[in-house]
């Protein structure tokens, strides 16, 4: 239940621990609405860059592979880590919901 933990002027919002909760996990999932785009193995640009004929080396487009697939790596650690300050956030106010009377 979410609600105010106060005493002596020191106190937890814990909805707005909630609140930030759901802009860390909106923020994961637009970059994971990026990596579908991107994504291998579906369509989209990763697949374009490779719908060249093989036996055709193409410098740029060398370079642009190793560009996207550096994107889509940080990405994938930006929405693990989006994902994981969601989940703290909701332990954290969670944990003060539950032991605010050891806490104040």
């Amino acid at each position: 239940m979410p609600k105010t933990i106060s005493k002596d002027g020191i106190y937890v919002e814990t909805q707005a621990l909630r609140d930030d909760m759901k802009k860390w996990n909106d923020a994961a999932a637009r970059l994971r609405e990026g990596d579908n785009f991107t994504c291998k193995g579906q369509s989209g640009v990763y697949d374009a860059m490779h719908a060249l004929p093989p036996e055709e080396p193409n410098e740029a487009l060398k370079y642009a592979t190793v560009v996207v697939d550096a994107i889509l790596d940080l990405s994938a650690q930006g929405i693990s880590e989006f994902e994981a300050t969601a989940e703290s956030l909701q332990m954290a106010a969670e944990d003060y919901e539950r032991t605010d009377g050891e806490i104040f």
